[in-house]
């Protein structure tokens, strides 16, 4: 292996594995193979199209997918390793299997290293931002993000590090810092779920409902609008978002973190 980027993710040794399966003709001199040739061969790891997740996923599982957009965060030539977090973790997060999340207020400095301070912890008093800072100076920009590192010298950007939830995807939520409610976009319900007396009314309305994550990423939601009030809307959303699995891990998510889900009856 002569590289590999970011460091320390397992890519390279991922490749020395591919490597053993390749066969490649030897070099020739005079038309006659001899030993000893060279070659290079770079392997990209891409990770399949998001498309490609949601077969098999309800409307509503599709929904929390597609809400997500990626923070103004770079490519990492460096980052913290699962281990390296592991070790970071306060001890009585890591007794009492506490999941956390530790966000920092960062810039990048001339040499692509971060200069960080604590910006908020979840859950407070917890000791996870003193420990996303003891790993803030693993972090190392990669030169192809070396725009996002001009853009972020006097700019500060937010960089939420994961504690106890899945960081052998990676230590850094990319999707959710947790600040506030993901909302997931406005959908329209279908004809079969307008409540009957609204729908034979031929009422218009809208419902909102609040879904907080507990341990287990598990979903406790209540009503939090309906309009106009008394016809059943948000029973027919809290309905949908209360059958709802927990949210896969790999998306950032801590207990604490809230989703809110919006719908909209329009009888036709």
């Amino acid at each position: 292996m002569i590289a590999e980027s970011p460091a320390s993710w397992g890519f390279g040794d991922a490749a020395l594995a591919i490597a053993r399966s390749f066969r490649v003709a030897p070099a020739r001199v005079d038309g006659q193979p001899v030993e000893g040739g060279r070659i290079r061969n770079t392997i990209r790891f891409v990770l399949p199209p998001v498309e490609d997740s949601y077969e098999g996923l309800s409307p509503e599982q599709r929904a929390i997918e597609e809400a997500f957009a990626d923070l103004d965060l770079p490519n990492w030539e460096e980052a913290p390793t699962t281990s390296s977090v592991l070790v970071a973790t306060p001890h009585a997060a890591r007794e009492a299997n506490v999941q956390g999340r530790g966000i920092l207020s960062c810039r990048v400095n001339r040499e692509r290293r971060l200069r960080c301070r604590p910006f908020r912890e979840m859950p407070a008093d917890s000791g996870f931002g003193v420990a996303a800072m003891r790993l803030a100076p693993q972090f190392l920009v990669a030169q192809s993000s070396q725009q996002f590192a001009d853009a972020h010298r006097t700019e500060p950007f937010l960089l939420p590090i994961v504690f106890g939830g899945a960081p052998e995807v990676t230590p850094v939520s990319r999707h959710h810092t947790g600040l506030e409610p993901l909302d997931i976009p406005l959908m329209r319900a279908p004809q079969d779920a307008i409540p009957p007396e609204a729908l034979a009314a031929r009422i218009n309305g809208t419902a909102s409902v609040l879904c907080n994550i507990g341990a287990g990423l598990a979903l406790t939601c209540s009503v939090e609008a309906e309009s106009p009030a008394g016809w059943g809307f948000g029973a027919v959303v809290l309905g949908v978002a209360s059958s709802l699995p927990a949210p896969p891990a790999s998306l950032g998510f801590i207990p604490g973190d809230q989703i809110r889900f919006r719908a909209e009856f329009v009888p036709e």
